[in-house]
């Protein structure tokens, strides 16, 4: 239910004066604890290595909050650090990603107030938080799902904790603005050692993932690694896996194949050649696409992925006929493990 103009004002603030209009550069910071990697041999140039910035984001990894935020936003993100990561339950690596949007937002109606530090408005910039909301949708979930793939490459166990969401403008006159409809949302885990240059490695190779990462299988990934229900936590993961396999089929040229995976003598070679070719193509069913995709495409697995394969799709298919799975049977863990071995 929406506030009363009473109970706005009773919150402090007042109404915006008609000869007065608010300009402000909008911008966004998701900020997230990684888990599984220590950033080891930590100094100020080692920055390089740990950030990325282009025209849409920029993102950095630190083993400080505030030091990745001052490099990043311009000012500290939290008073207190020490403090912050106990109320979070929180410890180092940390990420940052910024969205800042070029053009101005206007707002010339509505409720404001300000102290010594920041100036305050009560939802005037609905459009703004709209636009940095879609970005954020656009790019994080390949983004983070890239990324976790190729650090999963140094330490299995990475995971990508979100933390807080902020959105914050600056004004004309350089002072900075908070919509006060700002949300902040707030496991034992084992860490392997990394130093800056190695993540630097990761952060390319997943930036060249990301642009080519489809949409619909990276928002799965990313919705299944941050979902805290096992039960949607299991079905997003095994969908994102279940597009990707139809996808990755689809891909492949068979022909290019038929001396690699099929034995046939001189006289049938023309005659086998097709056969081959036909009975790929009459493969339907997610299993047999799955062992050609094992077979041809993705060089990493082995008999042991096979198998855990068959036995995920066998729980997915016994969910989606009505049988009740305990928890403890979903297998998240070897459904995770296989997504990062095949992107």
């Amino acid at each position: 239910m929406p506030l009363t103009k009473h109970g706005i004002k009773a919150m402090g603030f007042k109404e915006i004066p008609s000869e007065m209009k608010i300009e402000a550069n909008f911008n966004s910071a998701a900020i997230y604890s990684v888990e599984g990697i220590n950033i080891k041999e930590l100094t100020s140039d080692s920055y390089p290595d740990l950030s990325y910035k282009n025209e849409n984001f920029s993102f950095a990894f630190g083993n400080s909050i505030n030091e990745i935020s001052r490099k990043l936003l311009g000012d500290d993100f939290v008073d207190d650090e020490e403090s912050w990561q106990k109320e979070n339950n929180v410890r180092p690596s940390y990420f940052i990603i910024h969205f800042k949007i070029k053009d101005p937002f206007f707002c010339s109606s509505g409720y404001w107030k300000q102290d010594e530090e920041y100036l305050y408005t009560y939802n005037c910039f609905a459009d703004a938080k709209k636009a940095l909301k879609e970005k954020e949708n656009k790019i994080i979930p390949s983004l983070i799902s890239s990324l976790t793939v190729q650090l999963s490459k140094i330490h299995k166990s990475i995971r990508f904790r979100r933390i807080n969401r902020m959105v914050y403008a600056k004004t004309s006159e350089d002072i900075t603005l908070f919509d006060v409809r700002v949300k902040l949302s707030a496991q034992f885990s084992t860490s392997e050692n990394v130093l800056p240059n190695k993540i630097n490695d990761k952060v390319n190779k997943a930036l060249d993932q990301y642009s080519k990462f489809e949409p619909r299988v990276a928002s799965l990934f990313y919705s299944g690694l941050t979902e805290e229900d096992r039960f949607k936590k299991f079905l997003n993961l095994y969908q994102s896996l279940e597009i990707y396999i139809h996808k990755t089929f689809k891909q492949i040229e068979f022909e290019n194949h038929v001396d690699a995976v099929n034995s046939s003598p001189k006289r049938l070679k023309k005659t086998a050649r097709k056969f081959f070719i036909n009975r790929q193509a009459q493969s339907k069913n997610l299993t047999q696409r799955f062992m050609w995709c094992a077979i041809l495409k993705w060089k990493r697995l082995e008999d042991s992925d096979v198998e855990n394969f068959k036995k995920i799709k066998k729980t997915r298919d016994k969910l989606s006929h009505g049988e009740k799975i305990p928890e403890s049977n979903l297998q998240i863990e070897k459904l995770e493990n296989l997504l990062l071995k095949v992107f």
